[in-house]
């Protein structure tokens, strides 16, 4: 992958409250942006900055050209970012420097096929990617700015029941437990949930978990509950079946296990979709506070997918978790991405087929979500009509400031 700089001279304004066009730079401590979002969407890598309070608009402060499509990233504060081109096989580093509204290539290499999925180990030294194309799950040493392949693990599963989506293993998403031991690999054509022990620094499988019975595809999941020492649950959001599946969690010396607890319906309307390769995109998201859960998939078949609300309520006596609330629309036909804004008050989602790429919904007290955006970008922002964002988080940034990743100073500002 290929980075060209590209500088925007003039911030771009959209919302609905108002119209004009200001210049802005924003410096990470900006009192006035509520939230800087990563948005990666076609041949291009974005700084969105979110005013949800003084004129409920977003800003596009920075625009990175890059070949293809930039469809994965994670970023290490405070100014590492990795991203993967989900079809160009490669990894690259870049330095976003987010006082000044640039990004630079640090360090590239190859990758696996089509990595869909990265997930930081606890302290930010390892990074796991998940192949969904190679069937294989990379790890790779990323301390001080490396970019070394550790290893390369071959998923071990059986293919499922689906001639079509379960051909082959297709790791889908890694999941790092609350102990910042054990990674849950959920592989969408094996119908099962690996867990890799990290103790050592060994990355080993040890345990395969099959969900029962075949066809789920499992694509995405959540430990719950978030901010404890050890989990007690692991949800799980099937890919080919419209359900969710909630197991109880058992540590064990090297490994983790699962009993199924809960199976419950899904968001989605039209399963099986009509058309192969429908499915493109599974997300869920766990409140900070535990108590609420979200989860959307994009199908091209539905006219509309909506994001839906499930209180969570642990209750020992019927095992039953998750109880489906409300359905809202992400002001679009299909959520690609959907994530929690730091405080948890919004829910930014974007739609790579519909009138608003990016949109910003408001949570109520009850943890629905209101039925029109508050904010969003059209779709002349981002350019290119057939594929547009299909990534979008929030940049975390911690209370105590940490040393960059890189100098500055000696940067190269882009590559041709």
């Amino acid at each position: 992958m290929r980075f060209a700089l590209y500088s925007v001279t003039t911030a771009l304004l959209i919302g609905f409250a108002s119209t004009t066009v200001r210049h802005i730079r924003h410096a990470t401590n900006s009192p006035l942006a509520s939230a800087r979002l990563l948005v990666g969407g076609w041949k291009n890598i974005y700084v969105v900055d979110f005013f949800p309070d003084a004129v409920q608009q977003f800003s596009v402060s920075l625009k990175q050209e890059a070949t293809f499509w930039p469809s994965v990233m994670a970023f290490a504060p405070p100014n590492g970012l990795f991203v993967v081109e989900t079809f160009d096989r490669v990894l690259s580093l870049l330095d976003l420097d987010l006082e000044n509204d640039t990004l630079t290539l640090e360090a590239e290499t190859n990758t696996s096929y089509s990595v869909v999925d990265l997930e930081f180990n606890a302290d930010k030294t390892r990074l796991v990617g998940c192949s969904y194309g190679n069937g294989t799950i990379d790890v790779w040493e990323v301390e001080n700015g490396r970019l070394d392949l550790i290893k390369t693990i071959q998923s071990p599963g059986i293919s499922g029941p689906d001639e079509v989506y379960q051909a082959s293993p297709h790791p889908r998403q890694a999941n790092l437990d609350p102990t910042g031991r054990f990674f849950a690999i959920n592989d969408l054509g094996t119908d099962s949930i690996i867990i890799i022990d990290t103790k050592d620094g060994a990355y080993d499988i040890t345990n395969n978990i099959y969900i029962t019975p075949s066809g789920c595809g499992p694509s995405v999941g959540a430990f719950y509950p978030r901010g404890v020492h050890m989990a007690t649950h692991y949800i799980v959001v099937c890919g080919l079946r419209n359900e969710v599946i909630v197991y109880s969690l058992r540590y064990r010396e090297v490994h983790l296990e699962m009993e199924k607890t809960q199976t419950i319906p899904g968001p989605g309307d039209a399963f099986p979709p009509q058309t192969v390769r429908a499915i493109t995109a599974v997300n869920i998201l766990l409140t900070v506070d535990n108590k609420h859960l979200y989860i959307s998939k994009c199908v091209k078949d539905n006219t509309i997918d909506p994001i839906a609300h499930y209180t969570v309520a642990p209750n020992n006596l019927t095992h039953k978790m998750l109880n489906l609330t409300s359905k809202a629309s992400a002001g679009g036909s299909c959520p690609a991405r959907v994530s929690l804004s730091e405080n948890n008050e919004y829910v930014f989602a974007s739609d790579p087929t519909d009138q608003f790429r990016l949109a910003a919904l408001k949570r109520n007290v009850d943890g629905t979500l209101q039925r029109s955006p508050i904010a969003s970008i059209m779709k002349p922002a981002f350019g290119d009509e057939e594929f547009q964002p299909s990534f979008v988080q929030q940049i975390v940034l911690p209370q105590m400031p940490l040393e960059p990743l890189f100098d500055n100073t000696t940067s190269t500002e882009g590559y041709d």
